[in-house]
């Protein structure tokens, strides 16, 4: 059926069905879907594949794959090439945009492995009234509690140094 029926699904436009399982709905030179007996051939500028809870969808050069349950990726290797991503939600999450990583958690988060190396000539790690951080060849540590430092052999190797406050103090410079 069509203004010229095609008579195979790789001629003309309409649509075009055999008793071998060949199918062809729409252009078989354009926007279409075909069918071989063996492979699908899905074209279009736009698609929505599901329903409202669970989809896939573009248009525009853009994807969108939304779940309300669980959503897998898998493979040998699956890559994801972008200049900017978000997974998560507002409260906890891992993004990233111009050169910059974010993770946020509002609960415990964990960095595990046989070796975990954090190389960086700038760090802080707490919150305002508990830190450690670093920058310009400077260490900080700051707490508003108790702070040890404790090991078998502790070496403070220094030019100066100042224990205590103005009342209560050692101290010592070249």
């Amino acid at each position: 059926m069509g203004a010229t029926p095609p008579t195979s699904i790789t001629t003309n436009e309409g649509f075009y069905a055999d008793g071998t399982g060949d199918v062809l709905i729409g252009d078989a030179d354009g926007h279409r879907i075909s069918f071989d007996g063996t492979d699908l051939f899905m074209s279009s500028s736009k698609f929505y594949l599901g329903g409202s809870s669970n989809f896939i969808s573009g248009s525009t050069g853009n994807i969108k794959i939304f779940s309300e349950g669980d959503t897998t990726l898998s493979g040998s290797s699956v890559n994801i090439a972008t200049p900017k991503f978000f997974f998560g939600n507002p409260s906890n999450f891992i993004s990233g945009s111009d050169g910059n990583i974010k993770i946020f958690s509002t609960g415990d988060t964990t960095l595990s492995g046989s070796s975990v190396t954090v190389a960086t000539p700038k760090f802080y790690l707490g919150e305002s009234d508990n830190f450690i951080s670093g920058s310009n060849g400077n260490i900080k540590i700051f707490n508003s509690g108790e702070t040890t430092i404790s090991g078998s052999s502790v070496n403070v190797q220094t030019p100066k140094f100042y224990f205590g406050e103005s009342g209560n103090f050692i101290s010592g410079s070249e």
